[in-house]
């Protein structure tokens, strides 16, 4: 089963999506499009964690930062930008448990 998103907005212009206790599983998807520009924050756990997207809900890739370097196997503490902007967004714990989140800016 997939872990809860939660999308709150809190100040003006921005969307937090939060994925708490994932345990080796995937999240289930955010669509946060319209917040071109976003950045990921492993907040805590014990395991790594990688951000995937999707532009139909189903079939689901790796995600990168500005220099290209696909974004997995991201450790807790690890704050990074997200380069592309697909229809959703989810968090992929591969190890261990994890809390994280995507913050996304107008």
């Amino acid at each position: 089963m997939a872990a809860t998103v939660t999308t709150t907005y809190p100040e003006p212009g921005l969307a937090l999506a939060t994925w708490g206790s994932l345990s080796t599983e995937n999240g289930n998807a955010a669509s946060v499009a319209r917040w071109a520009d976003k950045t990921v924050h492993i907040i805590s756990g014990t395991g790594t964690g990688s951000v995937q997207g999707s532009n139909d809900g189903t079939n689901w890739g790796a995600l990168h930062d500005p220099q290209g370097t696909a974004l997995t196997t991201l450790a807790v503490g690890t704050i990074e930008m997200i380069l592309e902007n697909p229809l959703y967004i989810r968090i992929n714990a591969a190890t261990g448990t994890l809390v994280a989140s995507v913050l996304g800016r107008q």
